[in-house]
């Protein structure tokens, strides 16, 4: 295979369940699966604190800091951003098996990790994040899809089924390119118990392509929504708008909240124990100046928010209070890749190397 013309991840998705190979049609649009990722089993406390794993979730939160960096710096219109850093991780770590030479080369280097550490612990990244609960679950996916013309590698198949599970689907994009962006569509709408409904637009010139789909679905408590607050607040914007309008209230968290010369952070949690971090700038800093690969680390390593003060015996309790809000994202990753990252041969029909596949 020498062409590589999309490279796709998308937020908020969920994987497909391994199988046979099949075919599938009519308005489910037309693909073949090739092969069915391996099945899942559950982290052990042995797996978990295996070096492997230490060392691919050190590389994938380092990546993840510097790439959220990168996309908050292109963009520049005031829109809320919402994109998976992990899901960009996923989708270069397959193309990480797929390429060879410089192409292989410049996507390590963006994350920071060699061959083997990835292939041998990318694994327990994955089933880390699968998880069901009672309020909601973590899906998360890899796939694969190629034009029908091209000729894939079975040790590749394997390697991408077993060490990545991710399945790997052929389309007839070039002749038939409708039916082919149908079974993507598809793919990610079922993924996504519906939540993500669109045409991804795959041209008909796309020979290999490859989709990570991360699902989150939880509820701030077992049964109820966060409250509003009784009366408007005023929330100044990163352009310096102000406008008013009344808060949610999260619930109350152990501890106090982090302050920094630049900024002060503080987190919600939900029912099932996943944090959302919010990071404020201090007085005379902007968003922008405090939103920085450096900042958004440290903000991911804290774990402790000084709960409890034994000389005074006092225990302390933080809540958040922000503004609902909405966000997404429809930028090119591409670009942000090439640009922070120095990946270029992966987007070039030239240079792109994926000979592996």
């Amino acid at each position: 295979m020498k062409l590589f013309k999309r490279i796709a991840a998308a937020f908020l998705a969920v994987v497909a369940a391994a199988g046979l190979a099949f075919v599938s049609g009519c308005g489910e649009g037309r693909s073949t699966l090739l092969r069915g990722a391996s099945e899942i089993t559950a982290l052990t406390s042995g797996e978990a604190e295996s070096a492997e794993f230490a060392s691919v979730t050190g590389s994938a939160e380092a990546f993840a800091a510097k790439f959220a960096e990168a996309v908050y710096t292109e963009c520049d219109d005031g829109k809320n951003i919402a994109l998976s850093p992990v899901s960009v991780y996923a989708a270069l770590a397959l193309a990480s098996e797929c390429a060879a030479g410089e192409t292989r080369g410049q996507v390590l280097s963006a994350l920071g990790t060699t061959y083997d550490t990835l292939s041998e612990g990318f694994g327990y990244l994955y089933r880390s994040l699968v998880r069901e609960f009672d309020t909601g679950k973590v899906a998360f996916g890899n796939s694969v899809w190629v034009d029908e013309a091209a000729v894939m590698n079975d040790d590749c198949l394997d390697a991408l089924a077993q060490k990545y599970f991710c399945d790997s689907y052929s389309a007839d994009f070039v002749n038939d390119n409708k039916n082919a962006n149908k079974a993507v569509r598809h793919f990610i709408k079922e993924s996504t118990n519906g939540l993500i409904d669109t045409d991804p637009e795959l041209p008909a010139e796309t020979y290999f392509a490859l989709l990570n789909v991360l699902y989150l679905k939880d509820q701030w408590t077992i049964t109820d929504d966060l409250e509003f607050t009784d009366e408007e607040m005023t929330f100044t914007s990163s352009g310096g708008e102000e406008r008013r309008e009344r808060f949610l209230r999260a619930l109350y968290e152990q501890g106090r909240a982090y302050e920094t010369e630049t900024y002060t952070t503080f987190y919600s949690e939900t029912h099932a124990g996943y944090k959302l971090s919010f990071i404020l700038p201090n007085g005379g800093y902007t968003a922008r100046e405090v939103f920085t690969a450096e900042n958004i680390a440290e903000v991911t390593a804290l774990s402790d928010y000084s709960a409890f003060d034994k000389e005074t015996e006092t225990a302390y309790y933080t809540r958040c209070i922000f503004p609902a809000f909405e966000a997404s994202y429809d930028g090119e990753i591409a670009d942000v890749l090439e640009s922070a990252f120095g990946i270029s041969y992966l987007f070039d029909e030239h240079k792109c190397d994926i000979t592996r596949a």
